[in-house]
């Protein structure tokens, strides 16, 4: 996975594109941090599913009084659904300092888009110097963006992962459906099951609080080299596998 001091990544690897994912209730921890980002990259919000959990309903006039009554015991969290933030512009090494390590990334690696978008025009350095705007904000990545945001495999996920959703008067702006994984649900699911979630994603990568650990998986042979790689990289930095020291 590496030539020289370059080190090869899974995106060059494999002809495969990165989509990097964060959980709305998490990135309050992140304070300033989060919101000062969030003003320089175009974000768009998807629901989030764990496994065989249906999207929180509307609290009751009843559970609402009761809340009113006593509202020590209310929990707003309760309440919302496992939104994500799918980070649109593109700019996966500064998101993962910004935010990996903290529990709440997600990171898919899908196939090629096969959605043909024209190209941004080409600008001359002269001229992006001379522009101001060039200075102050990603233009590029925002570009790259727009054209993100017609990416299809928001439907594919809608049909894939929000099956029993349809009915729910929301489900029309719901943007995406992305699974929550946990290695369990890989072990308990049929091979005709997993094929299947595969057929979204080549590379599932997770910051899982189930697992105390990050979540990568796979189906296809040829990322082994990417598993090999990484654990080569973890051992090289110091870091240690589960139960090894």
């Amino acid at each position: 996975m590496s030539s020289g001091s370059h080190r090869v990544t899974i995106t060059e690897q494999h002809a495969v594109r990165g989509e990097t994912f964060l959980r709305y209730k998490g990135a309050e921890q992140f304070g300033e941090t989060f919101q000062r980002y969030a003003q320089k990259c175009q974000l768009r919000i998807g629901v989030g599913r764990t496994t065989g959990q249906d999207l929180p309903r509307m609290p009751s006039q009843e559970e609402t009084k009761r809340y009113l009554e006593n509202p020590g015991n209310f929990d707003y969290n309760d309440w919302i659904a496992e939104y994500l933030y799918w980070f649109v512009t593109k700019q996966p090494e500064l998101q993962r300092r910004l935010f990996l390590g903290y529990g709440q990334l997600l990171t898919l690696f899908l196939p090629p888009d096969p959605t043909k978008h024209p190209q941004p025009p080409t600008l001359t350095p002269a001229l992006r110097d001379s522009l101001s705007v060039f200075r102050t904000m990603d233009v590029d990545g925002l570009m790259q963006g727009a054209f993100s945001a017609r990416d299809p495999f928001q439907q594919a996920s809608k049909t894939l992962f929000g099956k029993g959703l349809e009915q729910r008067p929301d489900y029309p702006g719901i943007r995406f459906v992305l699974p929550l994984f946990d290695s369990g649900d890989f072990f308990a699911a049929s091979p005709d099951l997993r094929t299947e979630w595969f057929s979204l994603f080549d590379v599932y990568l997770r910051e899982s609080h189930r697992d105390h650990g990050v979540l990568l998986a796979f189906q296809k042979e040829e990322y082994e080299a990417v598993l090999v790689d990484v654990l080569q990289s973890m051992r090289s930095s110091g870091w240690t596998q589960a139960g090894q020291a």
